[in-house]
């Protein structure tokens, strides 16, 4: 007959219900696709741009900003999310790797680098947009 009277093992991720799943989603993945929209969106407009006396300089501006902000917005996002589980395991990313717990905080702060990282990328390609002329 097993042996049962230890205790049945933690779940890796015992804080997964403080924060939503499509939290940590938008903090991991909202950045990099705005940043993806908005460089699709860049090169579409700046093709049909050239060539006409308006112009698309003030909406591919606006896209650039919006793309900037809504980057900034997934990053808080994350970093809410991080604040909420950042007990869910102790020790470090060492022990995070050897152990195996503490899966939503890991999401959590992958999502804060990815969304800063893909910021910095709108950031600059906002600067882009307002120093190079379009055609």
């Amino acid at each position: 007959m097993p042996d049962r009277s230890h205790s049945s093992p933690e779940h890796p991720s015992p804080q997964r219900h403080e924060v939503a799943w499509w939290r940590l989603a938008i903090g991991l993945i909202g950045a990099p696709l705005m940043w993806m929209i908005a460089m699709l969106v860049g090169f579409g407009l700046s093709d049909v741009g050239c060539g006409r006396i308006f112009g698309v300089g003030p909406l591919a501006m606006l896209t650039m900003v919006a793309s900037v902000i809504v980057s900034a917005l997934c990053n808080w996002m994350a970093w809410s999310a991080w604040r909420l589980t950042r007990a869910e395991a102790k020790g470090g990313g060492k022990e995070a790797i050897d152990t195996g717990e503490g899966r939503s905080r890991f999401f959590a702060i992958t999502g804060i680098w990815s969304s800063a990282i893909f910021a910095a990328a709108c950031l600059f390609t906002l600067i882009a947009v307002i120093m190079v002329p379009p055609c």
